[in-house]
């Protein structure tokens, strides 16, 4: 299962976010089995200063 949603932060609360989030969801016998939330801007969902491998 896929879900694509839209995040975002207040204006002046800091690093402001404004960007599309996308869950990928691997469902088993009615059950989550496994989530992969993948960010559409990695370098800004990022704490400034952290890899990204």
């Amino acid at each position: 299962m896929l879900d694509v949603h839209r995040g975002w932060s207040k204006p002046g609360a800091g690093n402001n976010i404004d960007q599309l989030w996308a869950l990928l969801l691997h469902i088993k016998s009615d059950r989550i089995v496994e989530a992969v939330n993948c960010f559409g801007d990695q370098q800004a969902a990022m704490p400034s200063g952290t890899p990204t491998h």
